[in-house]
């Protein structure tokens, strides 16, 4: 920007004691950008269903915990700063608990995957593994009906600051505990975006990023899903981007950059 005071070019114009860079920005100045982040890891995998059309197969997979979440505001200065993205945590087969979701970070803040579902088990089973939801960010659901193997039905725990518990069958979410085969709920962000729920179990699929899988049905239904991936989201105050990095979008004066699964870098360059 070039401003001129009478005929003669003021190189740097003040805003109070805050150095205007761009007219268009209002959040970098100083040579310094304030921004607000959303890091979500990714939700844990559903646990199978009961495979077969006996009673006693009749049991359902726990729906796996959402991912973890961390949201915060920070000031940054022009550098290079490295973006990764978990992926949902992969559904059960046959007698073995889902998997978690893997674990997103930016600006050395590490939130971790969704804890995965246990499964309804299996009469080739000779342990009770399966059967146990594991412990994440948030709990994954315990696989239903495995006490018909002589095993208790238990559900992951969640970790404070970032998710909840499982419950018998649902999966805990990024904002509360599972409740029964219901997955916890997930959170709103500033740009009033739901995020990380947790998975049902045989109930509803989930499809917020970073919500846990759905839990499988019984017999001739018992597929569970996968975890649904993380997410990273930057924003600033401004009408046109000054970084570079993910997918830039706008929206009611704010400028977004939203990073997919993967290793990503969010870059800001030096003020000109």
């Amino acid at each position: 920007m070039i401003v001129y005071l009478g005929n003669q070019k003021i190189n740097n114009l003040y805003s109070g004691d805050k150095e205007v860079i761009n007219p268009t920005t209002l959040a970098q100045t100083n040579n310094k950008l304030d921004i607000d982040y959303l890091i979500v890891a990714g939700g844990g995998g559903g646990g199978q269903g009961g495979g077969g059309g006996a009673v006693r197969f009749q049991g359902t997979g726990g729906g796996g915990g959402a991912g973890g979440i961390i949201t915060g505001s920070a000031t940054l200065f022009p550098n290079v700063y490295p973006v990764i993205v978990g992926d949902g945590g992969a559904k059960s087969t046959g007698a073995f608990k889902a998997t978690n979701g893997q674990t997103s970070s930016f600006l050395s803040l590490s939130p971790l995957g969704g804890g995965g579902g246990g499964s309804a088990g299996d009469r080739n089973s000779t342990n009770c593994t399966f059967g146990s939801g594991s412990n994440g960010a948030s709990g994954g659901g315990g696989g239903s009906w495995t006490n018909f193997w002589g095993c208790p039905i238990t559900y992951g725990s969640g970790t404070v600051g970032q998710g909840f518990d499982g419950d018998v069958s649902g999966g805990g979410g990024s904002a509360g505990p599972a409740s029964g085969n219901t997955g916890g709920n997930g959170i709103n962000w500033l740009n009033l975006v739901t995020y990380a729920q947790g998975g049902d179990s045989a109930g509803t699929s989930k499809t917020a990023l970073g919500s846990g899988g759905l839990g499988g049905n019984y017999f001739p239904n018992p597929g569970a899903e996968d975890g649904v991936e993380g997410v990273v989201v930057v924003r600033y105050q401004a009408t046109s981007s000054i970084a570079t990095g993910g997918t830039i979008t706008s929206a009611g004066g704010y400028i977004y950059h939203t990073f997919p699964v993967g290793s990503n870098n969010f870059t800001i360059p030096s003020k000109v």
